[in-house]
């Protein structure tokens, strides 16, 4: 079954590519604003140049760091994905089987399931009209696949071109083709598919893809709170662990840790700190290591844990709710 949906994927892959021939040659790019947990909408300027039409940011807007996905051991872009649909989970399947690791020994592209706590705060880094752009405000439902990377997002039919680039093969020539003409050619093809793909190829409850290099290829939903490969790498990407999606904290009964204990921050959402230097569009601490260095008391504080920080040779503290730490 999977092998007849990766085949599928393939084909409607190429037909994508080979149909429109070319995607926008000017990308999203996010620069630097002191705009963090509020993130507006850039709305887009068109021009063309010798035939080739061209996007432009009329303002630009930025993405809070996520460290813990993106540092100096890696920065590979990550692919987004829906975990319950046949087609995508095929799809994303064939990038693991066809990565050219051209780039990276390791392969040029991670991948995270949409459902999971890594894709959705990464989901939350993006400017409100790009978010409307992959998951529906009615039913929640998702409708593009993502390409993420430390400062650059690819969506619709930009990201499936971007992806055949990292292949090896034909797909990686009909990618480089596509790259000649403007993505409102083939987007509405890439949205015909993706309105109708699970009609046709179903979904499925849970997400099951596999690679070999498992830890090198897929971010661990593990590092921030969810389940992670160690405890079963075909569970479902949506679930998350002991606690509501709306991750209520019980300052009350959640025990602090100690002081000198090492804690992981988990969260199934974005924990965005605005003070530490370097970084004006903020950090997000979600998946960090640090020393706790004060507890206070609960009542007057409920942010009541202290925890440093090291990152990139800087020292930075920040302030947590119990629940949001987990002892390493």
């Amino acid at each position: 079954m999977m092998h007849a949906l990766k085949m599928m994927a393939v084909i409607l892959l190429s037909s994508l590519l080979a149909t429109s021939y070319g995607f926008s040659p000017v990308l999203t790019r996010h620069v630097s604003s002191t705009t963090s947990t509020s993130l507006a909408a850039a709305p887009c300027a068109s021009s063309a140049l010798f035939g080739v039409a061209t996007t432009r940011l009329s303002s630009q807007s930025s993405m809070f760091s996520v460290p813990s996905i993106f540092n100096e051991k890696d920065s590979r872009p990550v692919v987004l994905f829906d975990g319950k649909c046949n087609l995508c989970n095929a799809g994303v399947q064939l990038v693991l089987d066809y990565d050219s690791a051209s780039k990276d020994e390791r392969g040029n592209l991670r991948v995270a399931a949409l459902q999971s706590r890594v894709g959705q705060i990464l989901l939350a880094r993006l400017p409100a009209s790009q978010r409307n752009k992959v998951q529906s405000s009615i039913g929640g439902e998702y409708k593009s696949i993502v390409v993420t990377s430390p400062n650059k997002t690819w969506l619709n039919s930009n990201a499936c071109v971007y992806i055949g680039k990292q292949l090896r093969g034909p797909l990686k020539w009909l990618a480089m083709l596509a790259s000649l003409t403007p993505s409102f050619l083939r987007d509405p093809l890439y949205k015909l598919m993706s309105r109708y793909r699970k009609k046709f190829f179903g979904e499925t409850p849970e997400c099951r893809l596999w690679d070999d290099n498992w830890d090198m290829r897929f971010v661990d939903d593990g590092m921030f709170g969810g389940r992670s490969e160690s405890d079963d790498p075909f569970a479902d990407p949506s679930k998350v662990s002991d606690e509501s999606d709306e991750e209520e904290i019980d300052v009350e009964n959640v025990l602090p840790p100690n002081e000198g204990d090492t804690v992981r921050v988990v969260s199934n959402k974005p924990i965005v700190h605005n003070h530490i230097e370097g970084y004006e569009e903020g950090l997000c601490s979600v998946g960090l290591l640090g020393t706790v260095s004060r507890v206070l008391n609960q009542k007057a504080y409920p942010k009541s844990v202290a925890v440093a920080f090291t990152l990139e040779g800087k020292k930075f503290e920040a302030h947590f709710y119990p629940g949001q730490l987990k002892r390493e």
